[in-house]
């Protein structure tokens, strides 16, 4: 932990800092496929059908199913699939994805498309889930020990955003 407040030279920042580096936009795009995503305008619904308007050749709608494997992301848990499955499980999670050749063609096509959702009860508090992914706890030295000298105790909840969870909460 001694070098946590150290400053890291990371591999890519002489180059980034003087300008070498290239992005994507550095590129010629002739010849490059557009893609664009279908995203959920729901909290929480089943997907019930997802009518397509007519694709032009040349032009692909793909999701769940066009997913060879594994339709996760993997960061932390199996548990943000690359395209929603037969649920949604918050607004903008991506649905598909329309590709082709022509940017202001696959905007037009995305936004023929038509969903249709059984809509469900969202969880919009935290506190009423009924998963609990990861439990987090850190401690140094001896907490009982500690509250049993301390001459007070102040006991307080403490609220974060959404990003930040769990709440905590010291232990008495």
């Amino acid at each position: 932990m001694k070098e946590i407040s150290c400053p890291v030279v990371k591999k890519d920042h002489w180059d980034k800092g003087s300008g070498r580096s290239l992005y994507v936009g550095d590129y010629d795009g002739e010849g490059v496929l557009t893609g664009k995503l279908l995203h959920a305008k729901v909290a929480h619904a089943k997907i019930v059908e997802v009518i397509l308007p007519e694709l032009p050749q040349g032009y692909l709608y793909v999701d769940r199913n066009d997913v060879p494997g594994d339709n996760n992301v993997n960061i932390v848990k199996d548990d943000t699939p690359v395209y929603a499955r037969e649920t949604v499980e918050y607004i903008g999670e991506p649905i598909g994805m329309v590709v082709g050749p022509d940017p202001k063609e696959v905007e037009r096509l995305l936004s023929e498309i038509q969903v249709t959702y059984e809509e469900l009860e969202p969880v919009l508090d935290l506190r009423k889930a009924s998963e609990v992914f990861f439990h987090y706890e850190y401690g140094k030295g001896d907490l009982k020990a500690a509250f049993a000298q301390a001459d007070k105790i102040y006991e307080e909840e403490f609220e974060t955003g959404y990003q930040d969870r769990p709440i905590w909460r010291p232990r008495a």
